[in-house]
């Protein structure tokens, strides 16, 4: 067997027996943990959560959060998003002078 073709078989066996797991389950482990970060934030949508974190679209963060935490992207962020500081208030939330709400904050750039 050439070499090269022999270094890239037996990488994943290595990765395997330093982690005690596989790098794709490795890695979706990591995108999870991010994406968590990412909602606990509370200010982002989830498909903006799931491209940033790296699973692609807020049905590919499904799964594999429900199977680390028990509970969906939304349930998530009802828990765990982090609470204002007392005395602060996000000024997407008020009220405009003329009694109109303000706009949800552009996320496009983080796109």
């Amino acid at each position: 067997m050439r070499p090269d073709l022999q270094r890239r078989i037996s990488e994943p066996h290595r990765f395997e027996a330093q982690l005690g797991t596989t790098p794709l389950v490795w890695l979706t482990g990591e995108r999870v943990a991010l994406a968590c970060r990412l909602i606990e934030r509370g200010e982002l949508r989830l498909d903006v959560v799931a491209r940033l974190s790296g699973l692609g679209t807020a049905s590919n963060l499904r799964a594999p959060l429900r199977r680390r935490t028990g509970l969906s992207p939304t349930a998530y962020r009802q828990r765990f998003a982090l609470a204002e500081p007392a005395g602060v208030t996000d000024v997407r939330r008020q009220a405009s002078p003329e009694g109109h709400h303000l706009e949800p904050a552009d996320t496009s750039a983080l796109s």
